[in-house]
């Protein structure tokens, strides 16, 4: 059951993904809000701008091959190898995807982008890799770790994320397609690893869910600050602003969204490894009379 939950979770997003992507890129009202979006950042203050390239420049090949590495470092020394490869997948697999498909999707030619961005430029590698790399570290802590791992990666994505609209690096349909596209990867990789090794055993799931629902609360806040730090001269500019702030917005509540999503899909699957001298024919199941406390795992 929680294989098939995973499953079914991970197409979903990849649907998501694809309809997001076509909606950007083969419709006409799609197109016109990425561009005025992406435009409209010239607006913004120059600094805000440097600083969203700055940060941006974090994620080289070099950095992401270090980071990814220590994922999987730690995978290993926690004696999960299967899930080490899991992750090793999942972050350098998200990246070769990502840089993949913006080379040969081509990019509808409908009459409304300007030439010089009448290219194809999603699904955003940034996005998408910063995605992937927040839920490999879900994925490779304690149980107990998760919501506040989770909690710091989804505003680390966010930001990552809104950075590529700020820098005019991307259009918001590029940034939220590749956030769905890393998170049903991710979602894919653990159906594989609960089917290779048993599902885990149940955890207390409520305090997670209060985590998010404060969350959520907070994201009115969050919109306030994207709209006066990004663009403090919006209201007698042009009427790009609106775009941009939708997209930024959106972009920053889709990272915390897919974080938050692979969380609580993974709430009853202990990745740890097996107690010692305990097979994975002795993995008791949840609902099969198992002490949700316990620490019997999966993957």
């Amino acid at each position: 059951m929680i294989a098939r939950r995973l499953a079914y979770a991970s197409l979903t997003a990849l649907a998501l993904a694809v309809m997001v992507f076509w909606f950007a890129t083969r419709t006409v009202a799609g197109q016109e809000f990425g561009d005025d979006a992406y435009e409209a950042r010239f607006i913004a203050d120059p600094s805000v701008r440097d600083a969203a390239r700055d940060f941006l420049g974090l994620l080289t090949h070099g950095s992401l091959l270090v980071v990814g590495a220590s994922l999987v470092i730690i995978a290993l020394l926690r004696r999960r190898p299967r899930l080490g490869v899991g992750l090793g997948v999942l972050v350098f697999g998200t990246a070769f995807v990502a840089e993949v498909l913006k080379e040969i999707i081509p990019r509808a030619e409908l009459g409304v982008d300007p030439f010089e961005l009448a290219h194809n430029t999603g699904p955003s590698g940034h996005a998408s890799i910063s995605t992937a790399i927040a839920l490999a570290a879900v994925m490779v802590v304690p149980v107990r770790w998760r919501i506040p791992v989770g909690a710091v990666g989804g505003v680390l994505v966010a930001i990552m994320a809104t950075s590529t609209l700020a820098a005019g690096w991307h259009r918001p349909g590029d940034a939220l397609a590749g956030e769905l596209m890393a998170t049903a990867i991710a979602l894919g990789i653990a159906a594989v690893l609960v089917v290779v090794r048993g599902a885990g055993n149940m955890v207390a799931v409520r305090s997670m869910v209060r985590s998010w629902v404060y969350a959520v609360l907070a994201l009115p806040v969050l919109i306030v600050v994207i709209d006066i730090a990004l663009l403090p001269e919006a209201a007698t500019a042009d009427t790009g602003h609106a775009d941009f702030v939708v997209g930024a917005v959106l972009i920053a509540l889709l990272a915390l969204a897919c974080v938050a999503a692979v969380v609580a899909l993974l709430r009853d699957v202990d990745l740890d490894p097996l107690p010692r001298g305990l097979t994975s024919a002795d993995d008791p199941q949840p609902g099969a009379g198992a002490d949700p406390q316990s620490n019997a795992g999966a993957a």
